[in-house]
């Protein structure tokens, strides 16, 4: 029922193309609008990037032109349902219509790859002496479409945020890499973005899967995940909780991580990059196809690639050159700004300079991304209900090897997933993927019921393994 339930809600999305929440610069501090045109801009982004952009647009352009104009921010609740939004709008529209919004704005790579492919962006070279302070690649992918279709214009480091104090109360080591997630004495203390509205817990899971294969990748998500307290669909909303100490640790983007360790204090909170099992990734912006206000797209995608927009990411407020008010603590895709500001950021290090033998695969992830969401969703978030009972058993009998295979293997492999993900979102599909989701959902309770089973039938309890608090996700055994 939940999943015909959630299928219903996409198609009840995608059917719609009206315009989402807006909230301008001016409206989001409580002042009169600007006379003069409107950007409107679709963003996941959170205030403190829509004020210190919002705002250092109107004033630059202003500076430029003479002119005045107002920055429109919308948001339908995340990466996923602005890409629903957006493939919706269109579909009902018309490419050659437009959908009365100007730019996309955030989100991660995969949805920029498949909305290029859709031929949703409008491309946009930007000129010749702004090109090239940028560099098209950097170690692990590319900075901007080739086509010019999307343009990187900050970089993203996804890793485990945790609580010093509350993992020295448990008496658990400080977290290294994604499997030391999957410890029983974890169990109920991890925090997780939702990967089906959170573009960044999305990555997460992309980058475990391909780094550790297919195979181990789903043993580590399912493990990782059975531990996992609950699944929020807002990202930013982990870091704060582990700050709190109500989870111990959590999947974090970097600048989450480090805004809310600044705050707190590095004594009492720590954030890793897993050593080569994880990315960096530029976080992009596209023109949408057919914008109503092109010229102004144009002008805000020049003014965010500029010097003048990439120092605001990563200048802490009230210098000179920064923003306004809020420390962003993100890292520019110009590599000479970390130079030029050293005396002012510190120790803070070029991703050019970063180096890890781990390569991701975009189109791989961006291919994958729907289908895997639905598998996460049936899996996983879902199934959790059945999932932890399953995973407390296993901690009880002792971890045995049977029972953990029934409980981590999945219906398809990667091939199948890919060969999915070819025409997974296409609304020709929807009954497929119903029926598919449907499948997968009763699969999902049989397979952790019988590891249940397995595990009773097959283990002998271990005393040194100890499982942590009994979570809201599952009835206790």
């Amino acid at each position: 029922m939940r999943v015909l339930l959630a299928v219903t809600c996409v198609l009840l999305a995608l059917a719609g193309c009206g315009r989402p929440p807006a909230q301008s610069a001016a409206t989001a501090e409580g002042r009169p609008s600007s006379a003069g045109e409107e950007l409107v801009i679709l963003s996941p982004h959170n205030e403190y990037i829509r004020y210190e952009f919002g705002h250092g647009f109107e004033r630059w352009y202003r500076e430029q032109t003479g002119k005045s104009i107002t920055v429109d921010w919308r948001d339908m609740g995340g990466t996923s349902e602005d890409v629903r939004f957006i493939r919706g709008g269109y579909g009902k529209a018309g490419k050659d219509e437009g959908i009365m919004v100007d730019i996309f704005f955030g989100g991660g790579i995969p949805p920029y790859d498949t909305l290029a492919k859709e031929g949703l962006f409008e491309p946009y070279r930007l000129p010749d002496d702004l090109l090239a302070r940028i560099p098209a690649d950097f170690p692990g992918g590319k900075v901007y479409d080739p086509g010019y279709r999307f343009y990187g214009t900050v970089f993203s480091g996804f890793g485990i945020m945790f609580n010093r104090e509350v993992l020295r109360r448990l008496g658990i080591p400080e977290p290294r890499t994604w499997e030391d997630l999957t410890r029983p004495e974890l169990l109920s203390w991890i925090g997780m973005g939702d990967p089906r509205s959170s573009g960044s817990a999305l990555m997460v899971f992309q980058i475990i899967l391909q780094a550790y294969g297919w195979e181990k990748g789903w043993d580590v998500i399912t493990r990782m995940s059975a531990n996992t307290r609950y699944f929020t669909a807002s990202a930013a909303a982990v870091p704060k909780d582990v700050a709190l100490g109500e989870v111990a640790v959590g999947g974090a983007i970097d600048f989450y991580a480090a805004t809310t360790i600044e705050r707190v204090g590095g004594d009492r909170l720590g954030f890793v990059l897993p050593e080569g099992k994880t990315v960096m990734n530029p976080d992009p912006i596209a023109i949408l196809k057919n914008p109503p206000h092109r010229e102004l797209a144009q002008a805000f995608l020049r003014f965010v690639m500029s010097e003048e927009g990439q120092r605001l990411w990563f200048l802490p407020p009230g210098s000179p050159d920064g923003p306004e008010r809020y420390n962003l603590r993100r890292l520019p895709v110009m590599p000479e700004v970390y130079q030029r500001y050293a005396d002012l950021v510190g120790d803070l290090r070029s991703p050019y300079h970063w180096r890890t033998d781990f390569v991701y695969d975009e189109p791989k992830a961006s291919r994958v991304s729907g289908v895997l969401q639905d598998l996460l969703g049936t899996f996983v978030i879902e199934a959790q209900y059945e999932l932890v009972p399953a995973w407390k058993a296993c901690i009880a009998a002792g971890l045995p090897p049977r029972a953990l295979a029934e409980l981590t293997r999945m219906p398809i492999s990667e091939e199948e997933a890919l060969a999915l993900g070819e025409d997974w979102g296409e609304p020709a599909e929807v009954e497929n993927r119903v029926r598919t989701l449907t499948e997968w959902a009763k699969m999902a309770a049989t397979k952790y019921r019988q590891a249940r089973s397995a595990s009773k039938a097959e283990g002998s309890p271990d005393p040194s393994l100890r499982a942590g608090r009994d979570g809201p996700s599952g009835p206790s055994e």
